[in-house]
Order: C-alpha cells, then structure tokens, then sequence
C-alpha cells in the first residue's frame, strides 16, 4: 500500500495530483474548513493505525510459519524494527538461564552469546545481542543473495583481494534492495524434528532460554528466478512463536545466516530428509 502524502501542489499517490486540500480549503467557509482539516485528520489517523497494525503491533503468532512469514514481509518493506518484533528479543533478554546453559554443557565459554539475564547490565547486554545476532544473520542471508558469483569465497568466510574483485564495484554489489522481490517457495521441517534424541534436544534448548518450546523451519527462497534455502529456529513464549535464529543446523545450514543455493524444488526437500 502507499500511502498518499503532502507536497506543495497537492497531494500525491506517486502517480498523479488529486488537488490541492489548502486550495480547497480557501473555497470554503471557516466552519466548514475547520470540518475538513478534522476529516483529513481522522483519515491519516486511520491510516496510520491501519499501518501500525500491520507492520508495527507485537501480535501473537500461534504458528512458526506465521512468525516467519511476517518478518520476510517486514524485510522487504525495508521496515527491520517491524522484523524484530517477531523474534524473541525481550523474552531472552530477561528469561535467560546461563545457569542452565552450563550445568547442561558441562562448560562455561567466554564466548556465549547470552548472560546471566538475573541482573540489569546482563540483560540488557542480552537484549542487543539478539538484535545484533538476527540483523548479523540477516545481512549474510541477504549478501548470499544479492552477491555474484566471484564473492563466493568471501560468503565462506575467506578474504578477497583486488586482484579477484573490482573493488570500485563492492558496495554497488552489496546493495540489499533486490530482496524487495523475495518470496517465500515454501516452507518445511525437517523429518529429524520427529527424532527422539533431537526432541530431548529441542526441550533443554527451550528450558535454558525460559520457553515452552523449541522447533526450527527449512524456507525455500525464489529471488529472480533463483532458488535458495535457509532455517529458523524458533521459540514459543505464552502459545507464541518467536524466531531465535536465522539458520537451521538440521539442513546444514552456516551459522552465519548465508543461505545454501539449489537448483530445484526437488533439492530442498532432499534438505528436509537428509
């Protein structure tokens, strides 16, 4: 949807001038204009609720394709504060259990993403974390799609050098708007969810991050005719599918986010029955 906005002239649609309000409004009595700026009020109040509730409003999502489905729709509208409201920030920021974490690893790491979430440095900590975490993934998911081939040794975590790349062309190459046209082929879960030692799993992840649940998704991405796949892991908070993750280790997927290229519909689900 556009919406219409102000300019000198009148108002606009992107494609043609409906007329001016300010001239119309000189036409008019005083009364009747006061009426006519409250009606264009009301209408713009509307539409701006109309798009809070459809990108900006923390609705539940009883599905992990929902919560999925809705954070590629913000993705594409280049609205990421929308994207993050389908991911866990707030419930793992506070909910936490580094406890947890390392009576069930039998480790303490410096490096874990998360704190001990019991104090207010930590949790706030976690709370960036997440968001870095998802918009890091996010970005190599995008970079998977958008980079030609040469970069292909740079999205495996290898350095270029200018004798490989034209580097006047790099940031030209990493423009991230072609996304604009993603779209979800189809999504799907692994056949190893049903496996009993990886359900047992999926239970001490969502008990260490403070969720009734665990599961992830496999997404086939169509993007100018080109076919890729990545995962979710999610969450369940309250009934409520939150994404944690934008990768699936079950299709051996990089943690990084970068997406795994195929050449047919036929090759994910291959992915889902590895």
């Amino acid at each position: 949807m556009k919406i219409r906005r102000a300019r000198q002239g009148g108002w606009t649609d992107g494609v043609r001038n409906v007329g001016s309000p300010v001239s119309i409004c000189s036409l008019l009595r005083p009364a009747a204009c006061a009426v006519r700026v409250e009606a264009v009020a009301a209408i713009l109040l509307a539409l701006c609720f109309w798009a809070g509730a459809a990108f900006g409003a923390s609705e539940p999502f009883s599905t992990p394709e929902s919560a999925i489905t809705f954070f590629i729709d913000c993705v594409k509208a280049e609205n990421y504060d929308c994207a993050l409201r389908a991911c866990a920030v707030e419930q793992i920021a506070d909910g936490f259990d580094y406890e947890g974490l390392i009576k069930w690893l039998r480790v303490m790491s410096p490096s874990s993403q998360y704190l001990p979430s019991e104090y207010g440095l930590f949790a706030a900590h976690n709370r960036h974390a997440v968001e870095y975490f998802i918009l890091h993934q996010l970005s190599w998911m995008t970079l998977s799609m958008v980079l030609p081939p040469e970069y292909e040794s740079y999205l495996s975590m290898r350095m270029l050098v200018d004798s490989t790349i034209n580097f006047d062309r790099v940031v030209a190459d990493m423009n991230p708007q072609r996304i604009q046209r993603l779209e979800i082929a189809e999504i799907g879960r692994s056949h190893l969810l049903d496996n009993e030692r990886h359900e047992q799993y999926l239970e001490q992840q969502a008990e260490v991050y403070g969720a009734q649940a665990a599961t992830s998704r496999a997404v086939l991405y169509e993007l100018d005719g080109s076919l890729f796949v990545g995962g979710f892991q999610l969450l369940q908070y309250d009934g409520n599918w939150l994404i944690a993750a934008l990768h699936d280790i079950l299709i051996s997927q990089p943690g990084t986010g970068t997406l795994i290229k195929v050449s047919s519909p036929s090759e994910f689900e291959a992915l889902l029955h590895e």
